[in-house]
């Protein structure tokens, strides 16, 4: 979804929806189904963080999928963790 909205006209539409979306089924995983979650006692504190950030961009949602990655049972591949990474940098503005 979040390639998708990265190449979408639409992406400052979208993002904001795709970080609401992540900040409630996280909030539902870390407080209903944190015995799902590798490692809870090290990743919770950080997607607690993340979930708190008042931020709706793509950037954030980047930022917020590689926060939580480390919880997930499902593994991300490498390039798919650069992507994000790389999505999840600020971008340098040429214009003056």
């Amino acid at each position: 979804m979040i390639q998708f909205i990265a190449r979408s006209t639409l992406n400052t539409v979208l993002a904001p929806l795709l970080a609401h979306w992540l900040r409630a089924r996280w909030s539902h995983a870390i407080e209903q189904q944190a015995f799902l979650l590798r490692n809870p006692a090290t990743n919770i504190p950080a997607i607690r963080l993340v979930i708190g950030m008042q931020e709706y961009t793509l950037q954030y949602c980047a930022h917020f999928l590689a926060t939580v990655a480390p919880a997930a049972r499902t593994r991300l591949d490498e390039s798919f963790r650069t992507y994000l990474t790389e999505l999840s940098m600020p971008k340098p503005n040429f214009t003056r």
